[in-house]
């Protein structure tokens, strides 16, 4: 039977910072995957704000192919197929190998990054290997 002390031990021991970087690493796919949608179907950057706008010919290309003209930054695919996530320490980092300036006008640090919604999403997808890693640690 554990005590008390013992389990506070356990606890304490446990790295949140780490299990959480091991599940998204776990699950980086499927992390990025909502970054994509995030992008795509809403035209929203990491800051929620929508993109800046098309230029208007070619938002006039993108009205014609969606049948809406949601500013998605997607072309060919090469920029959502080089989206990669990095972790360091505490700070994860969604980035294409792709720069999008050429798509993008406007003067924003990044648009890669999930909203908060995004945030919510990303952790329930994130949540169980969490969890099972929490129980791992401690045998709670």
């Amino acid at each position: 039977m554990t005590t008390f002390a013992g389990m506070l031990r356990k606890i304490q021991q446990f790295d949140p910072i780490e299990a959480a970087a091991e599940a998204i690493k776990g699950n980086e796919k499927a992390i990025i995957e909502v970054n994509q949608e995030q992008l795509y179907d809403y035209g929203i950057g990491k800051d929620g704000q929508e993109l800046p706008p098309y230029s208007p010919a070619y938002g006039k290309i993108k009205q014609k192919q969606r049948g809406k003209s949601i500013v998605d930054i997607y072309r060919k695919g090469t920029l959502y197929n080089e989206m990669d996530l990095t972790i360091e320490g505490d700070t994860y980092q969604i980035f294409s190998k792709v720069p999008y300036a050429q798509y993008v006008v406007g003067k924003r640090p990044t648009i890669f990054g999930l909203t908060d919604e995004g945030k919510r999403t990303a952790w329930s997808i994130i949540r169980p290997d969490f969890v099972m890693k929490f129980k791992q640690s401690t045998g709670l």
